[in-house]
């Protein structure tokens, strides 16, 4: 469930992203980020609103505030611009989907210098090359960095987007009520086309009808609620338990484990980083949140001990938690 509180985007809301000064920001790392945001907004307009950081920086322009994206630092210009370079004419579910996982990795990867103390290394990324070289004193190592989407993670998408079109005006008057929305997609239909129908019915909810709505793909209720907020509420049939068994974890990412091993054994590096962004569907408290991250551990390293040598270091970062767990390997003889 998810309490909002939407700005309201004036008329003339593109000039404003057009004259906002990004330079202001004083983050230098925020602010390169900020200058993308900024021109994927020109370029693609409101075809873009259901993306949760296209909707921060929209805030941000209207409020005249210059401290968006805050959390990112000492992230190099390099790698904020090849993040971004891998965006090109996507629009709708398939921007909002690749663009969120452009941040999460950048997220990630600050986590992981951070929590390991490496620096970047500017090396060309050319074709069978590691998506990145990092070093630790005198010791250099490649990376290479994996994002997995939960199917499960659907109605977070749908949330985002009913939350980007409240900020329009003919969508405000959602202010104030609780939207209710049940995806009744099942299990085994759950793939890029069925969502990309479903995301683009509830688009066009947003744009015109704001009215209780059903069919066989979703439905649509709108109930009075907390005054000044709107509360989305949007829930699926095979939305994943609050708490995942042990098993999840390695059946989930097991192909992005196999890709990292894939790679490194074909490059064979001296020494090797694996990083696995996964945008996670659970909703973590504090209550549970030892008992998710001890089941992901054991699932992983089950994995990695059935799998064999995939790289020196794993690090695994589900993004509600907020944080990268840390897996060792050591290393084999290499022919």
């Amino acid at each position: 469930m998810m309490f909002h509180k939407p700005v309201l985007l004036p008329q003339n809301w593109l000039q404003l992203v057009e004259e906002y000064d990004v330079t202001q920001i004083a983050n230098w790392t925020s602010q390169s980020i900020a200058k993308n945001v900024k021109q994927f907004i020109l370029d693609k307009k409101e075809s873009i609103i259901g993306a949760r950081f296209v909707q921060v920086f929209l805030d941000s322009v209207v409020k005249g505030k210059f401290d968006v994206f805050s959390d990112f630092i000492d992230i190099p210009k390099f790698i904020i611009d090849e993040a971004f370079s891998e965006i090109k004419g996507e629009v709708g579910l398939r921007f909002c989907e690749k663009f969120d996982s452009l941040i999460n990795e950048i997220l990630a990867f600050q986590e992981v210098l951070k929590k390991e103390g490496f620096k970047p290394i500017q090396k060309s990324r050319a074709n069978g090359k590691s998506d990145f070289f990092i070093k630790k004193y005198c010791l250099e190592y490649e990376a290479e960095v994996k994002f997995k989407m939960a199917d499960q993670s659907f109605h977070d998408s749908v949330t985002h987007l009913i939350m980007g079109h409240s900020m329009f005006l003919n969508a405000h008057c959602l202010v104030g009520k609780k939207v209710k929305v049940n995806i009744k997609l099942p299990a085994n239909q759950i793939n890029d086309s069925n969502k990309k129908r479903v995301y683009s019915k509830v688009e066009q909810w947003c744009k015109s009808q704001l009215c209780n709505f059903s069919d066989a793909d979703l439905d649509i209720t709108i109930e009075n609620d907390t005054e000044g907020s709107l509360n989305i509420d949007c829930v699926d049939s095979v939305r994943m338990g609050t708490v995942p068994e042990i098993c999840d974890a390695h059946i989930i990412l097991k192909t992005h484990m196999e890709k990292i091993q894939f790679q490194f054994k074909k490059r064979n590096p001296k020494r090797s980083i694996g990083i696995i962004i996964w945008a996670t569907p659970w909703n973590y408290d504090s209550e549970k949140i030892k008992t998710i991250e001890q089941n992901i551990k054991d699932g992983i390293q089950c994995g990695l001990d059935s799998m064999g040598y995939v790289c020196d270091k794993l690090y695994i970062y589900p993004t509600k938690l907020k944080k990268p767990i840390l897996f060792k390997q050591k290393n084999i003889i290499k022919d």
